[in-house]
């Protein structure tokens, strides 16, 4: 038992300290929303962190909300492949410019993505297919442009996308079967 202690904790910690490096990189790092996000405090205590433990197994980062946080910056400060479980990235209303990094594609458990109301910008051209579990893409209100990659219509359990409020083109690729 001790094993699966340590074992649990050094893989929240190392997600821990992929999130700090992430805050680190932002422009506004202490904002009151982030002020719980440090090594002293368990990470799965954190303002907008969520972990689960999975058939009791070690505790692993799945969800991270931070709607209305305040946050300036990129996400390409944020590590992806370090949160393999992620289930849910929601980011929503803040102030995250850029483009969405290529790695966010190692997001494979990702079932709902909420990138909406921000400055992000550039092309869609991460490989969505990289990410058969998604049910939710939010990614209204942005700077996105150019034309949606074919595969988002080949997203078996997509049952919503939101992308108003961008300056895309072209029609919404579907394939029904």
């Amino acid at each position: 038992m001790v094993v699966a202690a340590t074992t649990a904790s050094s893989t929240v910690d190392s997600q821990a300290r992929v999130l700090l490096h992430w805050k680190s990189t932002l422009q506004n790092p202490h904002t009151q929303q982030l002020s719980s996000w440090s090594l002293s405090n368990n990470a799965c205590m954190w303002y907008g962190v969520t972990c689960t433990e999975s058939n009791g197994g070690p505790a692993v980062i799945t969800a991270i909300k931070l709607p209305r946080a305040g946050l300036v910056g990129k996400l390409d400060g944020l590590n992806f492949s370090a949160l393999p479980s992620l289930t849910l990235l929601h980011l929503r209303r803040n102030y995250l410019f850029g483009t969405i990094p290529p790695s966010i594609t190692t997001l494979s458990a990702l079932t709902s993505l909420d990138l909406s109301d921000n400055h992000l910008s550039g092309n869609l051209s991460i490989t969505f297919a990289s990410l058969p579990n998604l049910i939710e893409i939010d990614l209204s209100s942005n700077k996105f442009t150019g034309i949606l990659p074919p595969e988002i219509g080949q997203l078996k359990s997509l049952r919503a996308l939101r992308l108003f409020e961008n300056y895309l083109t072209g029609p919404i690729p579907w394939d029904p079967w």
